[in-house]
Order: structure tokens, then sequence, then C-alpha cells
């Protein structure tokens, strides 16, 4: 595969994150194609998580103090300087093949203002098992009811990229109440006004079972209405067009 003609650089927001981060990280060093840059945003973590992102060469460690996945998203989406800006958790597991698939799909997109988003599977649990999961929760449960709620594809906080065009069209418009919308949906919410938010089959990754099997009844629920709250929010949002 030739040399990318475009730039990518990847975020991780991570608070507490000393269990799972190196995984993450370990997995972005085997890409087949490389990274530009990587970003790993501690928002305030009172573990081993600093240390852990300082022993990579190649990872840029910023500080978030306001708790939030979003602030902390915006640290790194700002510092970013490539063409396309990955977002992925700490405890996402990138197969190896990621970067390049992501650089060939923005081939297929070149030129338009865009976000991409991918399903994934739980590691921790027999392959069949986390698989299954990852179907049922990930595919029906997160990317089914929010295209419900929305009427367009939302991005998935674990495995997304946009490009600076789109980042740079929506920063001001954001929401940032982390406890009332998804930080995810919200997002794909402000592309979608711009440009396409994509659904790629292909862009699988692993994350870890935690956020499958860790979730209390009041967290789920707290989810649903999330999802109703950033819906009703941006209803009266229409698409523009450039």
């Amino acid at each position: 595969m030739a040399p990318p003609k475009r730039t990518l650089s990847i975020v991780i927001p991570a608070y507490n994150e000393e269990s799972v981060l190196r995984a993450a990280l370990d997995s972005i060093a085997a890409q087949t194609l490389p990274v530009d840059e990587v970003f790993v945003v501690d928002n305030h973590s009172q573990d081993a998580t600093d240390a852990i992102a300082q022993s990579y060469p190649f990872v840029k460690l910023l500080q978030e103090p306001k708790r939030g996945i979003a602030p902390a998203r915006d640290k790194g989406f700002n510092a970013a300087r490539s063409d396309l800006i990955g977002r992925i958790d700490a405890d996402t597991v990138l197969p190896p093949d990621w970067v390049a698939t992501v650089h060939r799909l923005g081939d297929k997109h070149a030129g338009e203002i865009y976000a991409l988003s991918g399903p994934a599977y739980a590691y921790g649990l027999p392959r069949w098992l986390g698989r299954l999961v990852g179907h049922v929760v990930i595919a029906f449960g997160f990317f089914g009811i929010s295209r419900l709620f929305l009427g367009h594809q939302p991005l998935y906080g674990s495995n997304m990229v946009i490009t600076a065009a789109a980042w740079q069209k929506v920063k001001s418009e954001t929401c940032t109440d982390s406890q009332s919308v998804h930080e995810d949906v919200d997002l794909s919410i402000h592309v979608n006004r711009y440009g396409l938010v994509v659904y790629e089959p292909s862009l699988k990754v692993g994350v870890s079972r935690r956020a499958f099997l860790g979730e209390s009844p009041a967290k789920f629920w707290w989810r649903l209405q999330a999802w109703r709250q950033a819906a009703s929010r941006h209803r009266n949002l229409s698409k523009t067009v450039l």
C-alpha cells in the first residue's frame, strides 16, 4: 500500500486507566501504517496513567483538569495537527490494519467533510461470547438505538475518526454537558449538519469487557435518557449546505 497523502492523529482521553492503557498503546505501535501523532489526555488521574503514557516515545501527554470526556477530547482534538483525528478509549485495542482501513476509507471520501465510526467486540471473554456481546450491545444496541433517535448514523467514542475540517466546523457548537448527553452522539449530530457520518463495519475494534458488563442499571437508564435528551436538544438543527 502506498504511503497515505493525509496525516492521522489519535486522541485517547484517560482517567485512572493504568489497567488497560498499555494494551491500547501497544496496539497503536503494532499498526501496519504509522500514526503521525498520538495524544493521551490525562483527566486528573490518580494512578499510573501518566507514567504508562510517558513510557511510549510516540505519545504526547496532555493534561485536562476539567473532568469529563468532552473536555479531554476537546483538548486532544485542538492539539492535533493532522488531516484526520482518531478518537479511541483507553481500553480500545486496534487491529493491526486499523490505520490502513482509515486511510482507505479516507480515499473513498476525499474532499468531503465527514466522520467515520465502526463496531466493537469485547476482549477478555471467550471469542464467541465477546463477538456476540459486541453485536448485541454495540451493533444493535448503541448504533441501532442511536439511528432510531437521531435519524442518521452515530459516532461511537471507542472507535471514531473525524476530519480536521469537520472539527473546525463543529468545535464551538458541541455540548459539554456530559451529565445529560452522550458526547459522541452529540458530536455526530453536529458533524451530520455539515457533512457525512459514516458507519463502516470493517472498522472494528476490541474494547474491554467492562464496557459491556460493568454497567449498573442506573447507568443504563441514564444512557437511554441521554439519547432522548440529545435528540430533543438538537431537534431544530438542520443540515447546512456548504
